[in-house]
């Protein structure tokens, strides 16, 4: 009797540990081929972008997949933690920094610069950012408070954070545009949500029961991975073709291009938060400026060396849509302090990275135009 139930708990474990292996690197496939995050893209070193520093992107990219540098912060959803890489550097409050000494003008003024990854500079060194390279060219102080991932929503408390922090500020930069659409034109979002809303509603939701807890610990580590992978396999297979000639699943992962009335709110909502964030800088005195920033499938940038799969084709498609609609809410209430930058990289020049990301000389491109654009505001009182 005692061999028979040895042998059935020695069975047990067997099966346990399959399941456990099977489950592990299923979450695995699903992380690498169908899961999308805030740090798309994996290794882009061998990208004509950065043929001349090579070295460089090799590391730099490393350095960005190497664990999990976020922490929970109230009001934004996530910063970063302090680390001391050898491509960027955050410090103690989450904010990438830019080590580099700069000759700063006699009683410099402050501006800030807010914004998703394209500002928090993913892809360049430290002193390669938008702010960085608009501190350089101007003399002026300038300060980093992108992160990756932020939505227009998100800057805004970003925006207060630094307001209740006291920090003097004499100018306010939000460019973004690119990470509303990406998240509310997702199927799996509402609008409005920020990339983690899902997640973090999940993990508060279980933190409330022990019971749950432990079958969720127990589904994450034996069946989750396998279930996700095997739905992602098997989605394809259910979802008939459309006359797009796409299939299902890609055409219904992004909907903004068949669904008019999302696309439409989406593009209001980014305009009524620029509206709330200009309201908060007049009453504080400050210079504010909103930009919509560029995106790959707006122009005529150059993207030969880029391949896009079908899924970033349905992304960027997304853009076409909602962005015209952007414009025409622009145009009808005559806001010149949002400027329309989404054609800037329409030039001979390899520039973008993927659908939204860009190397080095992008940036300059952005921060020579914000310099020559920023400061034809008129003066606050």
């Amino acid at each position: 009797m005692k061999d028979k139930i040895s042998l059935l708990f020695i069975n047990l474990l067997t099966v346990a540990f399959i399941l456990a292996v099977i489950n592990f690197f299923s979450n695995k496939i699903v992380d690498i081929y169908f899961v999308k995050t805030a740090d798309t893209g994996g290794d882009r070193s061998y990208l004509i972008n950065y043929a001349d520093d090579k070295d460089f992107a090799k590391i730099h990219f490393k350095e960005l997949s190497e664990g999990s540098t976020l922490q929970y912060s109230p009001t934004v959803g996530w910063s970063r933690i302090p680390v001391e890489y050898k491509t960027f550097h955050v410090d103690a409050n989450g904010y990438r920094i830019d080590p580099t000494p700069v000759d700063y003008k006699p009683n410099s003024k402050s501006f800030y610069f807010f914004g998703g990854s394209t500002m928090w500079g993913y892809g360049v060194r430290d002193n390669e950012t938008i702010p960085a390279l608009f501190s350089s060219i101007s003399g002026i102080h300038s300060y980093n408070r992108g992160e990756i991932g932020y939505t227009s929503r998100q800057l805004i408390d970003q925006f207060i954070n630094v307001l209740v922090a006291g920090d003097k500020i004499d100018a306010a930069v939000f460019y973004d545009g690119v990470n509303d659409i990406y998240v509310s034109c997702d199927s799996h979002f509402k609008i409005g949500d920020n990339l983690k809303t899902n997640s973090i509603r999940s993990a508060a939701i279980l933190a409330k029961r022990t019971d749950v807890l432990v079958l969720n610990l127990i589904n994450r580590i034996f069946f989750d991975g396998t279930r996700k992978l095997a739905g992602e396999i098997l989605r394809p297979l259910s979802d008939p073709k459309i006359d797009s000639g796409k299939t299902k699943s890609t055409d219904g992962y992004y909907v903004c291009d068949n669904l008019p009335e999302r696309a439409q709110k989406v593009a209001e909502r980014l305009i009524k938060n620029w509206e709330i964030a200009h309201d908060i800088a007049e009453a504080e005195g400050i210079k504010f400026l909103a930009v919509l920033q560029p995106v790959a499938s707006i122009g005529n940038p150059k993207l030969d060396h880029l391949k896009f799969p079908e899924l970033d084709r349905e992304l960027l498609l997304q853009y076409k849509f909602v962005y015209p609609l952007i414009k025409d809410i622009i145009q009808e209430r005559g806001y010149d302090w949002i400027l329309d930058y989404t054609d800037i990289f329409s030039r001979d020049e390899y520039i973008y990275t993927d659908f939204a990301h860009v190397s080095k000389n992008g940036n300059l491109i952005v921060a020579k135009q914000l310099y020559n654009d920023i400061l034809k505001l008129p003066a606050r009182e």
